[in-house]
């Protein structure tokens, strides 16, 4: 893998000649994700018509030593947000954005065991 290059994409990652520790933890990140409760599956007949359903990306990246060993082959899944739409797919986060800047609350993101080091 390229030192210089952080994050690779699917296409990226498919021309590696290690691209297969790359898919095979691919399952560690579901299963990581369904141990904490992140998401759950549901059947399409159950999504309320009015909602749009977004498509999801994978991304990769090599943990390294600071001499360049790859300690760990790392994946993620993340919403493909630019899918979005303003003002129709994501009024609810800024709704809670602006009700917690208004009652002066603390906001923050915390993903320790899943996210990218």
């Amino acid at each position: 893998m390229d030192n210089k290059v952080d994050t690779l994409t699917q296409l990226q990652m498919l021309k590696l000649p290690d691209a297969q520790q790359f898919i095979e933890s691919q399952p560690k990140e579901i299963k990581g994700l369904l141990d904490m409760v992140v998401f759950e599956f549901h059947p399409m007949s159950a999504k309320p018509r009015e909602a749009r359903l977004l498509s999801s990306i994978w991304s990769y990246h090599c943990k390294q030593s600071p001499v360049g060993e790859i300690l760990k082959y790392k994946s993620r899944i993340c919403v493909d947000g630019s899918q979005q739409a303003y003002g129709r797919d994501y009024w609810e986060s800024y709704a809670l954005l602006l009700l917690s800047s208004i009652l002066d609350l603390k906001q923050c993101q915390v993903d320790y065991t899943q996210a990218f080091p």
